[in-house]
């Protein structure tokens, strides 16, 4: 069964849209409409804007949490805390350090990067020089 989310306005690649409904159709967006169909599963957002997710793909640290650290917990932390900020995708970022550094940060994120809570890990910033 589809779902739909009323939404006052939905920002899209070449147009604001709205009123209506953006039908969700087996876990993908699907049609924005005017009218949802009889009895159908309504997410009511009345009085709020539906936007794409951001994407931060520059951030060396969030919420008390440095990616230097070399915590998988912090990296769960910043990616929690980005979420409710509105972004949905990152890229961890690096700061200048020894091979054997970078190299045991990258492991780790690419240890959490399917497991985060959040934000979606979509890669590694390593920031220069090397």
């Amino acid at each position: 069964m589809n779902q739909y989310i009323y939404a006052d306005k939905f920002f899209l690649k070449s147009a604001v849209h709205g009123p209506g409904y953006l039908e969700i159709k087996d876990g993908k967006f699907g049609a924005i409409l005017e009218k949802a169909p009889a009895n159908a599963d309504v997410v009511d957002y009345s009085g709020k804007w539906v936007a794409p997710g951001l994407v931060d793909t520059h951030i060396h640290g969030y919420m008390n949490h440095d990616v230097m650290d070399n915590d998988a917990q912090g990296i769960n932390a910043m990616s929690e805390g980005l979420l409710s900020c509105g972004v949905t995708s990152f890229l961890p970022t690096t700061l200048t350090s020894s091979k054997a550094r970078l190299r045991d940060v990258a492991e780790t994120i690419g240890q959490v990067k399917d497991d985060v809570n959040g934000a979606k890990i979509q890669g590694i910033y390593f920031e220069g020089p090397f």
